[in-house]
């Protein structure tokens, strides 16, 4: 049993009330909510981003992924020959 239930009570009216007072001054969204689609969203730059996120904390490691996988080593692969190609044509 809660021994001092209505201090708690109170406390946590109070907190929802300078929740309330504070939501009134938080920044406005910047997607609309009221005609939300979740299939019309594009997640292209956060898939990027993550990416880069994930390759820079752990090279090897997400190096070492890529290449395990076979698709990925083919692109990889071909990517790596378009950059050796280039490199030679600009010496």
């Amino acid at each position: 049993m809660v021994v001092n239930k209505e201090q708690i009570l109170q406390q946590s009216k109070q907190i929802e009330i300078q929740e309330m007072a504070a939501s009134q001054n938080r920044p406005r969204a910047l997607v609309s909510t009221s005609n939300y689609d979740p299939r019309s969203l594009n997640y292209d730059k956060t898939v990027a981003a993550f990416t880069k996120i994930m390759w820079l904390q752990d090279p090897m490691n997400a190096c070492r992924a890529v290449l395990m996988d076979t698709m990925c080593r083919e692109y990889f692969m071909n990517f790596g020959k378009e950059v050796a190609a280039n490199l030679l044509v600009s010496i």
